[in-house]
């Protein structure tokens, strides 16, 4: 599914805005995709993770 709406410059940025706008139903689909998507990979848990993983990252709980 789609969960954000992308553009590449002011023009199609523009374009969107007017799309979205007039399309109450499609706006709500993707605001709910979007929450969705946030919620299950950009969680507190997994950021954590990500900053463990970086090779640079010492964590003094496995010296």
């Amino acid at each position: 599914g789609e969960h954000c709406a992308w553009y590449d410059d002011v023009d199609s940025c523009l374009s969107q805005i007017s799309y979205y706008l007039k399309d109450e139903a499609e706006r709500k689909r993707i605001q709910a995709e979007g929450e969705q998507f946030a919620r299950r990979f950009h969680t507190y848990d997994q950021r954590i993770a990500n900053l463990l993983e970086q090779s640079e990252f010492v964590n003094p709980v496995q010296r």
